[in-house]
């Protein structure tokens, strides 16, 4: 959820292991768990949304610097600086979970050493709500990110970097959290969370088809390694994605 830039990436062989210890089972073993736990824990309450704002994301493609830098540390465009917040409250108040939706590629840290952080500043804005409100949970929901990167970019160290410039980074990668958190924070604790007059809840699936995002025929006229866009198609880097995908969509409106 948080498109970590971080993590070891699951299309390299060494973590695909031949004995058949695969890492997806694994994953999965404890995601369903924590479903279950989740539903064990369900509780009636209140749900309330707002926005805010946050300047934690900036283009990369900086017209001072050229692509792919942004040196500068100053917020551009264009951007998307809407920090979404859903907050969940038992009928008493005690705030149960806050979910924030914000579009920033998490790439503060260097991926080359810092998978210990693999949530980069996501994960440091959980922490910072989590531990303001004790018992909640703090989740971050990733949006389109496209060239918006992190302020701070681990991959490009600043000049001013010398040896030793990883735990700047770690620094740095908190400060954007708590940054962040704090919005998330002040604008969670507004939301005024009252029973509707009229509860409603309305869903609607669907399925949209798209194009592919390559030419597939350039592709493989150029004799290209399918490798990553696989991983959505079919599981594994196989073959060649389909010219048009199906996709299902489901929409809750709540109230």
């Amino acid at each position: 959820a948080s498109h970590t830039h971080n993590g070891p990436t699951p299309l390299d062989k060494k973590y695909i292991p031949t004995d058949g210890n695969r890492w997806e089972p694994r994953a999965l073993g404890s995601i369903a768990p924590a479903v279950g736990e989740a539903h064990a824990k369900a509780v009636p309450c209140y749900i309330g949304a707002a926005k805010g704002t946050s300047s934690v994301g900036q283009n990369r493609q900086d017209p001072v610097g050229g692509l792919w830098t942004n040196e500068i540390r100053q917020p551009n465009y264009p951007r998307d600086p809407v920090v979404q917040i859903l907050r969940v409250s038992e009928a008493g108040g005690k705030v149960i979970a806050v979910v924030a939706n914000y579009a920033a590629h998490p790439v503060v840290l260097d991926s080359d050493n810092s998978t210990e952080y693999s949530a980069d500043f996501p994960g440091a804005m959980a922490q910072y709500v989590e531990k303001n409100l004790p018992g909640a949970v703090s989740l971050f929901i990733q949006g389109a990110c496209g060239d918006i990167n992190s302020r701070y970019l681990g991959q490009y160290p600043s000049t001013e970097r010398g040896p030793g410039y990883y735990g700047v980074l770690v620094h740095e990668m908190r400060q954007l959290g708590r940054e962040l958190g704090y919005e998330v924070l002040r604008v969670s604790n507004a939301i005024q969370l009252t029973p509707p007059q009229q509860p409603e809840l309305q869903v609607l699936d669907e399925e949209l088809t798209f194009n592919a995002r390559w030419d597939i025929a350039k592709l493989k006229a150029l004799q290209a390694v399918p490798t990553y866009h696989q991983w959505a198609v079919e599981g594994r880097p196989i073959g060649y994605p389909p010219e048009k995908l199906t996709v299902p969509i489901t929409s809750v409106l709540i109230n």
